[in-house]
């Protein structure tokens, strides 16, 4: 874009906002009949990816089994027809359903998949042989299962369309292994059926494509980090100077634009990668 506006210096202005207005269309038309399913999109990363896709026309549905959030986000888009939430906890089968007939309901189709809902990397405490298995199971659910589930409900609708998104996010926890053993047997795992389907030919071929994007320190409210700048400016100061190659954690928006590039048709050719958007902090010893 820019290289074509530097080009543009001997014809009339007027042209230029002609040429802008077409390119400007040619981007709605490319999103405008687009849909997508952000599982846990009412806060942090998830918020930011939903947030981002309509404003690039793609229509969205999300889901969280906090009420106070789903009202929050009815209220900011109370207006915004292509844009759908409800409450739904995705470690029960049936309200996973339900959500998802709602979904279907409103908007017919299914283009985009982000798997974003998970966590549980400062679930528990870090002593392994105490650890009960109840908690893998439930670190697991969240994060794989959950994962799972939607992709088997979505891909339908991706074949019939034949183009489809699948993006699931992980962690960078995954490069070295540090945090809870839990959290990266589960952040592993998605990375494994990301790959294990995007060298599924009859997927494939009929334009449905499968990564993941492993993010690094995202400053959220939830995020260890967080709490450390609120209530110990110093110490997260030294941290960001120690851990951090661009002197920053990453934010919700930083992930989210990635997303966005990842279910446009440039990103047509990626197919089982696994993205990882953290400012090189991977290079480092990055255990906060």
């Amino acid at each position: 874009m820019v290289l074509c506006l530097k080009t543009w210096k001997s014809r009339s202005l007027p042209g230029l906002f002609i040429y802008l207005f077409r390119f400007e269309c040619m981007i709605i038309n490319n999103n405008s009949n687009k849909t997508a399913i952000v599982t846990g999109g009412t806060s942090g990363i998830g918020l930011e990816i939903c947030h981002k896709l309509l404003e690039n026309n793609i229509r969205v549905a999300t889901f969280s089994s906090t009420k106070k959030k789903v009202n929050t986000l009815k209220k900011t888009y109370e207006n915004n027809i292509n844009f759908f939430v409800c409450e739904a906890d995705v470690e029960k089968k049936n309200q996973v359903n339900q959500f998802f007939n709602k979904a279907i309901k409103k908007f017919n189709k299914i283009d985009i998949l982000i798997n974003n809902v998970g966590g549980g990397g400062n679930f528990g405490e870090k002593d392994f042989i105490n650890t009960d298995i109840s908690l893998w199971d439930k670190v697991i659910s969240k994060n794989l299962n959950s994962a799972v589930l939607f992709t088997k409900l979505c891909l339908p609708f991706m074949l019939k369309n034949t183009w489809g998104r699948v993006i699931t996010i992980s962690s960078i926890s995954t490069q070295k292994y540090t945090g809870r053993p839990w959290y990266n047997v589960a952040k592993n795992s998605q990375i494994a059926l990301m790959n294990s389907l995007s060298g599924k030919k009859e997927y494939t071929k009929n334009g449905v494509t499968f990564n993941t994007v492993s993010p690094g320190t995202i400053l959220t409210k939830s995020s260890d980090l967080y709490l450390i700048k609120k209530n110990n400016p110093k110490k997260y100061k030294k941290i960001i100077d120690a851990k951090f190659p661009l002197g920053r954690p990453g934010n919700a928006k930083d992930v989210a634009n990635l997303i966005n590039f990842l279910c446009s048709d440039d990103a047509a050719y990626l197919n089982g990668s696994n993205i990882v958007i953290d400012g090189g902090e991977s290079k480092l010893s990055f255990e906060i």
